[in-house]
């Protein structure tokens, strides 16, 4: 875990907001709930989860597979050749700007090809993830929930992240940005890396 207090870190940071959500702002109250469940049921939905057992034969930790698991069906409804209105690709979806980054150009290749496995994408996908890890600033010691959740607020508007060179737990981080959240777009954001690093799209402690 990060050795940050709680109230050290709830002093002065500038929480984080993450995951991803529709670009729209016009949202009622009864909007954001409707979309926070959708969004649920997305991390949940079988397809996705048929992903746990692929992640786990491509060498993420089960504790891993199943956060990973949720952000799959969340951005992708378990679709590895999903494409996004903003040509986002991939099982976690990822901008081609970001993916040169990532991968290598036969990755890139293969990430497209009807004839890529499914361990071929698990690979990639934990490639992505543990790309958006070291990106965030999280240690590789830090707890699975720490990794899952900062990397997903990565992936969603680094931004959020810049802000502060603060990384406290994953459950006060989420608890400070949950207080700070004003806008639909941030509480759909936190409940996004709330459903991949928690399993729910609140706080569980």
């Amino acid at each position: 875990m990060l050795t940050r207090s709680k109230s050290a870190a709830a002093a002065d940071a500038t929480p984080p907001a993450g995951g991803t959500t529709p670009r729209a702002t016009g949202y009622s109250a009864a909007d954001v709930d409707k979309r926070i469940a959708a969004l649920a049921a997305r991390a949940s939905q079988a397809r996705a989860q048929s992903w746990v057992p692929h992640l786990e034969r491509a060498g993420a930790p089960p504790s891993v597979a199943k956060g990973l698991a949720r952000w799959i069906g969340i951005e992708s409804a378990g679709d590895p050749k999903a494409q996004s209105r903003l040509n986002e690709r991939g099982l976690l979806q990822i901008m081609p700007s970001t993916a040169k980054m990532v991968f290598t150009p036969q990755e890139m290749a293969r990430m497209e090809s009807p004839t890529t496995t499914n361990e071929e994408h698990a690979r990639m996908a934990i490639k992505q993830f543990r790309w958006h890890v070291s990106r965030a600033k999280i240690p590789e010691t830090a707890s699975t929930t720490d990794q899952l959740w900062y990397a997903k607020v990565h992936h969603a508007r680094p931004r959020d992240l810049m802000a502060t060179k603060l990384r406290p737990d994953a459950a006060t981080a989420a608890a400070f940005a949950a207080a700070r959240a004003t806008t639909p777009l941030q509480k759909l954001r936190l409940s996004s890396a709330n459903m991949v690093a928690f399993g729910v799209p609140g706080l569980t402690s």
